[in-house]
């Protein structure tokens, strides 16, 4: 039973997860230069018109916000934070 609820489990997460991945994919609005690494791989998404996230790929850190002034604001105040720093 418990084998089965898990495996269940797995399967809707995994569901949600390609879900997200295809809404950012069909979302992303621009790229710019990382406030904390530099490199240009800040990727901003317009989720809805009420969500923006920026996202770098290359350091992990990101921001959200209802705008995307305030996703990008929200990105640069978390630098120096060691978010994505770990890798």
């Amino acid at each position: 039973m418990r084998a089965t609820t898990n495996k269940a489990r797995s399967e809707i997460n995994a569901a949600i997860m390609k879900t997200w991945l295809d809404t950012k994919a069909k979302s992303f609005l621009l790229t710019e230069e990382c406030p904390q690494c530099s490199l240009p791989e800040l990727n901003t998404y317009k989720i809805s018109d009420t969500l923006y996230l920026c996202e770098c790929q290359a350091c992990s850190i990101h921001g959200r916000g209802e705008t995307h002034a305030m996703a990008l604001k929200n990105t640069f105040d978390v630098v120096g934070d060691n978010i994505g720093l770990e890798r």
